[in-house]
């Protein structure tokens, strides 16, 4: 899978260091400074509530979006600020980064979580026809089957069943693929 980064001057350079999309990979390093969380998704207050309790403060940017009914009262529940400008720049500083918002309005924070959009980084799915999630990647069974017989997929491009994204940390991905690679074996003794 590629991710595909908010159109933002600066962030892709430091993406996967002081901007991140995951509180588990990178959670513990923002502790006790103040993050934000760009993006006016469902994934907002997910996030909110993941990091509210390790931040010093947490920030929701919109970016110009307007926030539903529901997000706005999850929000304000969790006691988190909302900046609707749309952001500008991100840039590094001595806490982490410096964010400028359109008005000149600037914010130093300790790390930005942003929800990258993935698509496949290889033709083979779409060649394939295979079965895709909505969240683009290749839909599997809890074994990594696909749907097409003798196709098995793993990692970050496959999505098994209940599950709301791709198993994209190193991790999960390493076990999906071993997983997916003793069901190759087992499938290829069983129809032999």
């Amino acid at each position: 899978m590629v991710d595909t980064l908010p159109e933002v001057p600066g962030l892709e350079p430091l993406f996967g260091d002081v901007v991140a999309h995951c509180p588990f990979c990178h959670g513990f390093e923002f502790s006790g400074t103040p993050v934000a969380i760009l993006g006016a998704g469902p994934h907002a207050a997910m996030l909110a509530g993941m990091v509210g309790p390790i931040a010093s403060a947490v920030t929701v940017l919109t970016g110009g979006e307007d926030l539903d009914d529901d997000l706005t009262k999850q929000l304000d529940r969790l006691d988190v600020a909302v900046r609707t400008e749309p952001v500008r720049a991100v840039g590094r500083s001595s806490l982490g980064l410096d964010l400028t918002l359109e008005g000149g309005d600037t914010l130093d924070l300790g790390g930005l979580f942003v929800a990258p959009t993935w698509q496949q980084a290889t033709p083979f799915a779409e060649q394939l026809e295979l079965e895709m999630a909505e969240s683009g990647a290749v839909a599997v069974d809890g074994m990594g089957r696909t749907n097409l017989p003798g196709v098995y997929a793993a990692g970050d491009m496959s999505q098994g069943p209940g599950l709301q994204m791709p198993l994209s940390s190193v991790l999960t991905a390493a076990a999906s693929g071993l997983v997916a690679g003793a069901t190759v074996i087992h499938d290829s003794v069983s129809a032999g």
